[in-house]
């Protein structure tokens, strides 16, 4: 492997904040890692919720960005929209994401017609996982990037690396999935290593106390009796949490798998494909 394939930068894209880590080659193994945390302000007035952050990483670019650099961008749940798209029988790719982008269209309105969507097919017969962005924050981005030199190998949904990342322990597994984020909550269900429900939700400061009320809700909602009380928390950017052993909810941390996974997929799931 070239050492110019090291030459990289990872950019975590969030409401609250952005986080830039840049790895470039070095004399030592492990090479130099030169990583920034920038808070967002407060989006104005009228502005989407993605522009603070898209302004934010505009600004810090430059004192990070370097020639013949490339950059792997996770875009946060909060800036993206999640369904599962039905199954239907013979459709080519062409007609699934035309049904996808129909399906998000039936659920948001007309606001869907300016999104990017990707779809992931599951398992035959069952329904397929679709991801949209807003196809202006993609546009933006690009530009950012492209003014700078620096090429763009991904923008991902955190959906993705977190899944990604975690698909050893999540294979045949049946049970409920919290992605956290500063400020919400994506809840999905696994059933047997399929994902049957997807739900985003915002959350206060006070989420660690709300969390078992919130599932003890959306557990109703997702009529998903069959699923185990199991609660697989990912949470990376939280040091410490401690849930009290008593209650209905049992809650462990969601972590990267110690191997990679032989397969693209998680029981038959798979992964959502990058927006760019």
């Amino acid at each position: 492997m070239s050492l110019l394939s090291h030459n990289e930068l990872r950019i975590v894209l969030g409401p609250e904040r952005i986080a830039l880590l840049h790895t470039s080659p070095a004399l030592t193994p492990r090479g130099e890692r030169n990583k920034r945390i920038i808070p967002c302000e407060a989006p104005l007035d009228g502005e989407m919720p993605w522009h603070s952050a898209v302004r934010t990483l505009e600004v810090a670019l430059p004192s990070i960005a370097k020639p013949k650099m490339h950059a792997k961008v996770t875009v946060a749940n909060s800036f993206m929209r999640y369904l599962l798209v039905p199954w239907i029988d013979k459709m080519s790719d062409e007609e699934e994401l035309s049904f996808a982008q129909h399906c998000f269209k039936e659920t948001y309105g007309v606001t869907a017609d300016s999104w990017t969507v990707r779809i992931s097919p599951g398992r035959v017969g069952a329904p397929s996982l679709a991801s949209a962005i807003d196809t202006g924050l993609l546009e933006k981005l690009r530009g950012i990037f492209g003014q700078m030199g620096v090429g763009i190998k991904s923008i991902q949904p955190h959906l993705m690396v977190a899944f990604n990342s975690c698909q050893v322990g999540l294979e045949d597994r049946s049970a409920w999935v919290a992605l956290l984020e500063p400020g919400s909550v994506c809840l999905a269900v696994l059933q047997k290593g399929q994902l049957t429900w997807i739900r985003k939700l915002r959350i206060g400061t006070a989420w660690h106390e709300e969390l078992a009320t919130i599932l003890d809700r959306e557990a109703c909602l997702a009529d998903a009796d069959g699923v185990a009380d199991e609660v697989l928390l990912w949470a990376p950017h939280v040091e410490k949490l401690d849930f009290p052993a008593s209650g209905r909810w049992k809650i462990q941390h969601l972590k990267p798998g110690l191997k990679p996974a032989r397969r693209a997929d998680v029981g038959g799931l798979q992964i959502l494909a990058a927006v760019a």
